[in-house]
């Protein structure tokens, strides 16, 4: 093949946190084909960045919490292909959770956060995403520490841990009561869980406007800075 040949172009959208001193990398376990990082084909009509949006919460039910990095491109990944790599921030997911395919076959990922200090065992992982994992890595190594702070952010709080958590366990079609997130975390003594129910609803209100969850009302998604009264949590549709 040559350089004026056409390659396959893919998207890939790498998601980063920090991990102590250290950072991790977004990845699932495929039921038939070991671990990966998540990645679609290029499409002739859609542009790179918004197919890298689409493909992360399609694939993982994440939303990027802010504008997604250009990584730059890729053509050593795989032979014939072209990678384009965009950093997507987001700064509250579960450290595991399952999230089921959209399209017909329905299979479910698993999604966990692979250390970049930890070994990569190579019968666990195919040879090209190793080659992506080490090319996220080389990236987030030269960056300057706000560009690192921007797209590798520190993990949220508890309160925002138990609710994401929570939300991908209920599923996509059912809601969350924010009391059973304050049982969650203080347990059964009513004085102790109702403490919390405040600074659940200012979460809740934060997450929603970061689209990570949504705020409903009578099974009904609601402004997040304009509701009353009871309201629930489910992951954004």
């Amino acid at each position: 093949m040559t350089d004026t040949e056409p390659r396959i172009e893919k998207i890939c959208p790498v998601v980063l946190r920090r991990n102590g001193e250290g950072f991790d990398i977004l990845a699932f376990r495929h039921p038939e084909a070991g671990n990966q990082i998540i990645q679609v084909m290029l499409e002739d009509d859609e542009a790179p960045r918004t197919a890298a949006l689409r493909e992360l919460t399609e694939e993982s039910g994440l939303k990027a919490d802010g504008e997604p990095l250009d990584l730059g491109k890729s053509k050593g990944i795989e032979k014939s292909e072209a990678w384009h790599f965009f950093a997507c921030p987001v700064s509250t997911a579960p450290d595991e959770w399952v999230h089921t395919a959209p399209d017909d076959s329905e299979q479910e990922f698993s999604f966990f956060w692979q250390p970049f200090a930890d070994f990569v065992d190579e019968e666990e992982w195919h040879p090209a995403f190793i080659r992506v994992i080490r090319f996220a890595q080389s990236k987030l190594e030269r960056m300057d520490e706000a560009t690192r702070n921007r797209i590798a952010p520190k993990r949220d709080s508890g309160l925002a841990d138990t609710i994401m958590t929570m939300a991908h366990e209920r599923g996509a079609e059912k809601s969350l009561c924010p009391s059973e997130v304050a049982r969650a975390i203080a347990g059964k003594d009513e004085k102790q869980w109702r403490a919390l129910m405040k600074p659940i609803r200012a979460e809740a209100v934060r997450m929603a406007r970061a689209g990570n969850v949504a705020i409903t009302r009578k099974g009904k998604p609601v402004d997040p800075d304009d509701f009353k009264g009871i309201y629930r949590i489910a992951l954004p549709k």
